[in-house]
């Protein structure tokens, strides 16, 4: 306001004022006029409206008086009805600037204001914004002395747009809130948003957001025959990547490289094939988990090469879904494509160990098939039924304890022969007890183990009835039942095993329920 203000009392100070050098003969009557009273440049020199002259109107010869380093009338004196033409330097600054000229025929003046526009600047403080694929709002923070619009491209308009444009007051601020959508294609988005000021000065935000990642085979499985050969599998990937095949498989399935070697990532997805070499097979079915891995680290996948035996083998069924598939991404078993029968492989048949957590399991049926697995995991699942009788377990992946069923609405549990001791299926810190993935939790338990020696089944709020009948192994100082059955009676079904601390609300039976 205080500039505007200064300008002002300038431009009529100078208006008001005769030059020094002014002559003025106040005997003739003259008389002068201009056809316009001022005119208007841009910052960059240019006329507005491309009006840049002034024609004089007089009744005698005139004379030009004013100066500026920046402003550049085409004449200095001349008669009625000529035409001064004016030209304006670039203005670098970020201010208004003014100039007045005096056109003077005799005793008589007329005053001409040059008026030329700031040198407009728009700073981003951030020209170059990332976006998660997942996209989002973003902001633009704008230092601008000017007015400017913001214009987004016309193809990028499917996935850009403006949420909202803020201006700080007191402070030349402005904050642009943009929307970016998902983008759930394959290749990078670019786009340029531009922020323009009417003289054409602009700042360009550069958006670039990620995209889905891909590397995968045409299928997960692969069944070669036991003569062997060769053996292609078609991938499709936006990532530059690696072959890894297990060093126990590299005696009879060797990589040969891909059809297009893909050194770097590509802008989209692309198609190649990658080429193997498989030895005559033996006996037994074998597979082999080969892990596609890219070269940056961003993503890991893996298809299952199997090779048939020469003598077949025993087919058995998975019914549950979800534990097939663990199974199966395991390596432990081939799932026939047309009637989803199983077969023991290589790996599943050698196999110690089997970690399943967080699978949404209903039922283990087939475990029995892997008789060299002595731990598991099982936890947090939806697992009721347990049958590991034919199983040759020890512990679970754990140290001391049997946890691997922790997490699980369990109503029948049977370790057999095995040399499974302490159970641990309670809820306390990270252990689920008798809660499952989804929520449920048991009311009933049969518990069967010749071997379990331990059993810790406490803060199991909803159980009613626990059966260890046939767990005669049980050591009374090792058995804690506490917080079970909460504000209802726990009924104990033993052979005469109790637990040392008795919770209040126990109730000891002889005899060997099985139905609930």
């Amino acid at each position: 306001m205080k500039k505007i203000y200064f300008i002002l009392c300038t431009v009529f100070a100078l208006l008001s004022c005769n030059s020094e050098n002014e002559k003025i003969d106040e005997s003739v009557d003259n008389n002068i006029s201009l056809t316009v009273e001022s005119l208007a440049f841009l910052n960059n020199g240019d006329a507005i409206e491309g009006i840049n002259s002034v024609t004089v109107e007089s009744s005698s010869d005139w004379q030009l008086i004013g100066k500026d380093d920046w402003c550049h009338p085409s004449v200095k004196n001349g008669k009625n009805g000529d035409v001064v033409i004016f030209t304006a330097d670039e203005n670098p600054d970020t201010e208004n600037r003014i100039a007045v000229f005096s056109f003077v025929c005799g005793n008589k003046t007329s005053k001409l204001s040059v008026i030329q526009k700031q040198n407009n600047v728009i700073t981003l403080y951030k020209d170059n914004i990332e976006v998660a694929k997942e996209g989002g709002e973003v902001f633009l923070r704008v230092s601008s002395n000017t007015e400017f619009e913001c214009i987004i491209p016309e193809e990028c308009k499917n996935w850009i747009s403006v949420n909202s444009i803020s201006k700080s007051r007191g402070v030349d601020l402005t904050v642009i809130s943009l929307n970016i959508s998902e983008n759930d294609g394959f290749a990078f988005r670019k786009a340029d948003v531009v922020l323009k000021a009417e003289d054409g000065n602009e700042a360009i935000a550069n958006i670039n957001q990620d995209r889905v990642l891909k590397l995968s085979s045409e299928n997960g499985t692969y069944k070669a025959e036991n003569a062997g050969g060769e053996l292609s599998v078609n991938i499709s990937t936006n990532l530059a990547y690696e072959v890894v095949i297990p060093e126990d498989a590299k005696s009879w399935i060797t990589y040969n490289g891909s059809d297009d070697e893909i050194t770097e990532n590509p802008d989209d997805i692309v198609s190649t094939k990658a080429n193997f070499t498989l030895t005559q097979g033996e006996e037994a079915l074998r597979v082999c988990v080969v892990k596609l891995k890219a070269i940056d680290g961003s993503l890991e996948s893996s298809f299952i090469v199997g090779q048939t035996g020469s003598q077949p083998s025993e087919k058995f069924n998975v019914p549950d879904p979800n534990f097939k598939k663990a199974l199966s991404d395991l390596g432990y078993i081939w799932v026939d494509e047309n009637d989803g029968t199983c077969e023991v492989t290589n790996i599943g048949f050698n196999a110690w160990e089997l970690n399943v957590p967080n699978k949404n399991i209903e039922s283990i049926e087939g475990i029995e098939h892997f008789k060299n697995v002595q731990r598991v995991n099982f936890q947090n699942n939806n697992i009721k039924r347990a049958d590991f009788s034919k199983n040759k377990l020890t512990l679970s992946t754990f140290v001391y304890y049997f946890e691997g069923l922790c997490g699980n609405p369990l109503e029948y549990v049977d370790f057999g022969n095995s040399k499974v001791k302490s159970v641990k299926l309670e809820k306390s810190g990270s252990l689920n007890g008798l809660t499952g993935s989804n929520g449920e939790s048991s009311k009933h338990l049969i518990i069967k183990g010749s071997g379990v020696d331990g059993l810790y089944i406490r803060n199991n709020a909803d159980l009613t009835d626990i059966n260890v009948y046939n767990c005669s192994n049980i050591s009374e100082y090792s058995f804690d039942l506490n917080g079970c059955a909460v504000g209802k009676t726990l009924n104990l079904y033993t052979n005469g095993k109790t637990p040392y601390n008795k919770p209040a609300n126990l109730k000891v039976i002889f005899e060997d329920k099985q139905d609930f």
